[in-house]
């Protein structure tokens, strides 16, 4: 797991490498 220290880009990052963009932009609305 990455380091919250290392800021939000580097969270955003490490989600759209786990996830990828097809799920990161699914919406249960």
């Amino acid at each position: 797991m990455i380091d919250p220290a290392e800021g939000t880009d580097a969270i955003l990052h490490f989600w759209f490498e786990e996830i990828g963009p097809d799920r990161w932009w699914v919406r249960s609305d």
